[in-house]
């Protein structure tokens, strides 16, 4: 598989994503509509027979904002709730009011694991979601793998230069 899945038009209020697969639209509705306002951005509106749905817009994570304890903070309370994102990179992280809020849902699962954000496939037994597996690249041969400390370029280690703290 390779390819874009969707289109995104970031606005002044709102940002809309629509799918090409109406199916991954409406997995990542379901998401918005049942994860805690404290991690990720408010749905505003959606039509998964579409494929779109309408998230309330917050400026990116850059290289300037690094919430490194508010991240690892969001992925342990996520955690607790058995919530896997697996998809962890400065570029699914918003500048939420209260810290960092997540985006692209499409991938998460839930499981009664470690977390997959925080330690990774093996540690926490999740598996890497299907669409990245086929996702093979001569940088990336076993797919794409992404989370916290992660090997690939995007991932939080990589690209800020910092492992996941341990907590107090």
């Amino acid at each position: 598989m390779s390819g874009q899945r969707a289109t995104i038009t970031v606005g002044c209020e709102v940002t809309t994503k629509t799918y090409f697969d109406p199916a991954a639209a409406a997995s990542e509705v379901a998401w918005y509509q049942a994860l805690p306002e404290w991690a990720a951005p408010k749905l505003v509106d959606a039509d998964p027979d579409a494929g779109r749905l309408v998230i309330a817009t917050h400026p990116p994570a850059d290289d300037d904002y690094r919430p490194v304890e508010a991240l690892a903070e969001l992925l342990r309370a996520l955690e607790v709730g058995h919530v896997h994102h697996r998809d962890i990179h400065p570029g699914n992280l918003v500048q939420g009011p209260d810290g960092p809020l997540l985006i692209d849902w499409e991938t998460a699962v839930l499981a009664a694991r470690p977390s997959y954000d925080l330690h990774g496939p093996e540690v926490s037994g999740v598996p890497v979601p299907e669409i990245h597996t086929a996702l093979r690249s001569r940088n990336s041969p076993d797919g794409y793998v992404m989370w916290w400390g992660a090997a690939h370029r995007h991932s939080i280690r990589e690209r800020w230069g910092v492992d996941v703290p341990i907590p107090a």
